[in-house]
């Protein structure tokens, strides 16, 4: 109960004060300090009023009352009224939030009441709020849905709910249930569209190029590839390169597959991205070729490297193919070799550029 966080601070600090505060058997020293003192007495204020919101919810049986609204309210409209309902309280309320939502109005209004949904299994089932985060935060990222928005919607959702219960329903019992629902839920959604938006993923959802290349200057040399192959959202990791490929924004996979595959140096060391881009896409020559097929011929320019020195004629060529090789210890079907996915996934024109045709000089020459 609430009532019981004070006893259960002061006997958990009394413990660690106990604890840090007996000399120690080799030094004689404590460790326990006015400084630490307060620090735990700051650290314990932040937990008991997270705590005591949880259970102020649970003592006044909020999210039942949060439940029986929402049924209320499904029983008196139907959802496409629901839909009509948010978005005009949405347009009046923001209106520059609008664009995000393009799709058919059906499909919006069944959107909205699969979300409010999902808000109330936060306070039900929040395991199965959870598992449902990720998918949800990544798809809201690539819509350009802002952590700021949250409030925006929150004000929209619950003067939506007013509207159709009515003002005899809608007390203030109700009102603090869905208000304190939604601070709660909108926060986690909040936490993780801020974890997961960083100067790569807006540059990827706006499909903008100078602003990827401005993020990707920012990195440092030794963490340039890491930054280019691989972004967390909500604990789950994406590759920015198919990212891109599957949305169709072609000119940003050219230009993270070119980035990727330049050879770079500094006093310390070379820098080449091609072992972590195959690491990181182990199907990448499939991906291409089916999505991407004009995406080939960057893959394979940053396979080889030549000298801009000619010497009798002749330009000195290195070839980076081990992965185009393919080893037959690790992937023995030989199906599943590049070559082979070339041949059926690719045009035959791919088997012209002289990193497909060095392959195929050193397999069977």
């Amino acid at each position: 109960r609430r009532r019981h966080l004070e006893g259960l601070g002061a006997a958990v600090r009394q413990s660690l004060e106990q604890a840090l505060a007996a000399p120690c058997a080799e030094c004689g020293l404590h460790e326990w300090s006015e400084e630490q003192s307060q620090a735990w007495e700051w650290l314990w204020e932040q937990v008991k009023l997270s705590m005591q919101t949880t259970l102020d919810c649970l003592e006044l049986d909020q999210v039942s009352i949060v439940r029986s609204t929402w049924e209320s309210v499904k029983d008196a409209r139907t959802s496409a009224e629901l839909g009509d309902v948010f978005y005009a309280h949405l347009t009046a309320e923001a209106p520059h939030v609008m664009h995000l939502f393009q799709r058919p109005k059906k499909m919006q209004a069944y959107a909205f009441v699969q979300a409010i949904d999902l808000v109330i299994q936060f306070g039900e089932a929040p395991e199965v709020f959870f598992k449902e985060l990720k998918p949800l935060v990544i798809r809201h990222i690539k819509y350009g849905v802002k952590s700021e928005y949250m409030k925006l919607f929150g004000k929209a959702i619950l003067d939506s709910i007013a509207e159709v219960v009515g003002p005899q329903e809608w007390s203030s019992a109700v009102q603090l249930a869905w208000s304190t629902l939604w601070s709660r839920c909108s926060s986690a959604v909040a936490r993780s569209l801020n974890a997961g938006t960083n100067l790569i993923t807006v540059s990827l959802v706006n499909g903008d190029l100078a602003r990827m290349r401005d993020a990707v200057s920012c990195a440092p040399r030794g963490e340039r590839v890491q930054w280019l192959t691989r972004v967390e959202v909500s604990g789950a990791v994406m590759s920015p390169l198919y990212w891109a490929v599957r949305d169709g924004k072609f000119q940003l996979a050219h230009f993270i597959l070119g980035d990727l595959l330049a050879i770079r140096a500094d006093r310390e060391e070379y820098y080449y991205g091609q072992a972590a881009l195959f690491a990181a896409h182990q199907d990448i020559v499939g991906v291409l070729c089916r999505d991407a097929p004009g995406t080939i011929d960057t893959l394979l320019n940053g396979l080889m490297w030549h000298s801009q020195t000619v010497e009798n004629g002749r330009l000195r060529v290195n070839y980076y193919i081990r992965e185009m090789f393919s080893n037959p210890v690790t992937t023995p079907d030989a199906w599943k070799q590049p070559l082979a996915v070339f041949c059926e996934e690719g045009s035959p024109s791919m088997f012209t550029h002289p990193v497909l045709e060095k392959v195929l000089e050193l397999k069977w020459d």
